[in-house]
């Protein structure tokens, strides 16, 4: 829940902000509550006060988790009476109500009351179309155009379906434009630029799909000083587009942070280090939620099967199965593969974790070494799809073609991504030979394949190819 924790982050004020109250929204991104509600308690004017304050209860609940639901509900509910009160006095409070309205939407979201979520979302949209037509000069109005473009263009059916019909829309690019224009426009080392920098590494993480912009990004400011919590989404960022070497920095300090420390351990797995168990396991030790936890025991299970330790491995595929919680999308894919049959290919594996660390010759390597020792590994959809990427990823895409093919015409019967992914990848390839005809059947042969993991993500890229 991350992406909705920051997307939602929505601090619209005044075109003259104060020293003081710059210093509490800063101590609230640094996760200083302490520190934040000691300066909160000398803010002067009502709304900001109220608003600083449910913003920093926001964050306990949704980051820290130092806030039940129910305390942060009534806290909440009295926050909004009292901006309702300031309403007549300034749009400003508006802005506010808007922003506070989504940001208890997504708590309810979180806590499975998609009512009363649905409900605090259409009310956040209503108050920013009365305030918006007075606001367009303001880098908050930016932010906010970005985060509704973001957010409604990026929903499920059946649920943009239903928006639309309340004239709610959104689009991709133009939400992006309108994020990149609120960051440049934030001075360095202050709490805006931290929140512009949040809202678009969230952004990029979860729709960005042009990986060169996205490296850029992440190279601009993986060498700034920046908090812990905004260099852990920075470094999934570059997890993302396969580059963690991008932010280097980052593992050269020890950090208390859990998310920074949970993804330390898992580039330690990836590249082999004895040391990884160690490094996950004192992010286990950490935490007080469940939040990466299952990821951290698949990635344990992946350091011991590599290390040929096969009971270790059962072990902890195990202790994923017997979780009850899996707030994270890693989480969940981790307890869809501690589910299936059968113990995972060590090559194949190997592999996977040499592509997904930007190692793709070396990944290549190691695919085709194994299927000359070991013929019978062409009967599996995965060799194909992983040697298909490397070849993709290398600029071959001849190759690659054909190995997405030989993946496409393997069954699978435990509905992998492998084969949705591969005729997504050859659409991809098709598209940019300006071979529509192709194209095309390669995107009606995603969309018949994507019945299995990885659903959601796999429509949103069919969606954006079927536009051409």
């Amino acid at each position: 829940m991350f992406f909705f924790l920051v997307v939602l982050w929505i601090d619209c004020f005044s075109q003259v902000k104060s020293n003081r109250y710059e210093k509490c929204k800063r101590l609230i991104f640094e996760l200083d509550p302490e520190g934040a509600d000691s300066c909160i308690s000398h803010i002067e004017k009502e709304e900001e006060k109220v608003y600083l304050g449910l913003y920093r209860s926001f964050v306990s609940n949704m980051v820290l988790n130092t806030e039940d639901y129910a305390s942060y509900t009534s806290k909440f509910n009295k926050g909004v009476k009292r901006l309702l009160n300031q309403k007549e006095r300034a749009y400003k409070s508006l802005l506010f109500l808007s922003e506070l309205h989504l940001q208890k939407g997504i708590v309810d979201y979180q806590h499975d009351n998609t009512l009363k979520a649905v409900r605090n979302f259409s009310t956040a949209y209503s108050y920013w179309k009365e305030c918006n037509s007075k606001s367009y000069d303001l880098p908050e109005y930016d932010k906010l155009a970005g985060i509704f473009n973001l957010l409604i263009g990026n929903l499920p059916q059946p649920y943009s379906q239903w928006v639309s019909w309340f004239g709610f829309n959104g689009d991709t690019q133009t939400g992006f434009e309108y994020l990149e224009n609120y960051l440049r426009r934030q001075h360095p080392n202050t709490g805006d630029q931290y929140e512009a920098l949040l809202y678009l590494s969230f952004s990029y993480l979860k729709f960005g799909q042009d990986e060169k912009v996205i490296k850029s990004f992440v190279e601009k400011y993986a060498s700034t000083k920046i908090p812990d919590f905004l260099q852990s989404i920075l470094l999934r960022c570059a997890n993302k587009i396969r580059d963690p070497f991008l932010c280097a920095s980052f593992f050269e300090k020890r950090s208390d942070f859990p998310p920074l420390v949970y993804l330390k351990g898992k580039y330690a797995v990836q590249k082999g280090y004895d040391g990884a168990p160690k490094i996950l396991n004192r992010y286990l030790n950490m935490i007080h939620n469940e939040e990466f936890r299952a990821d951290a025991y698949r990635y344990l299970s992946w350091h011991y099967l590599l290390n040929g330790q096969p009971i270790k491995y059962e072990n902890y595929r195990d202790s994923i199965r017997v979780l009850t919680e899996f707030p994270t999308s890693e989480d969940r894919q981790a307890r869809y593969e501690a589910k299936l049959d059968g113990k995972q290919d060590t090559l194949l594996l190997k592999a996977r974790m040499l592509f997904d660390i930007g190692a793709y010759k070396e990944a290549q390597k190691a695919l085709i070494g194994y299927s000359q020792n070991n013929g019978s590994v062409k009967k599996y959809p995965e060799f194909h799809y992983r040697l298909g990427r490397s070849f993709y990823a290398m600029g071959d895409t001849l190759n690659a073609l054909n190995c997405f093919s030989e993946t496409i015409a393997l069954p699978d019967k435990d509905k992998r991504y492998f084969r949705p992914y591969a005729a997504l990848y050859a659409a991809e390839i098709y598209l940019s030979r300006n071979d529509t005809l192709k194209g095309a059947e390669m995107i009606q042969k995603a969309k018949a394949l994507n019945e299995g993991e990885y659903q959601y993500t796999i429509g949103q890229k069919i969606k954006k190819l079927d536009r051409f």
